[in-house]
């Protein structure tokens, strides 16, 4: 991953995923926090 811009901050980090290990939700629609991507 590259690294983020210096005015922004990680709000969570998961591990990296397979797929096989990749969670569902993650696969359904799903929205973040407004502000992070």
């Amino acid at each position: 991953m590259k690294n983020l811009p210096a005015n922004v901050h990680p709000y969570r980090r998961t591990p990296d995923f397979t797929e096989s290990t990749i969670p569902a939700g993650l696969l359904r629609d799903h929205t973040t926090k407004s502000g992070v991507w």
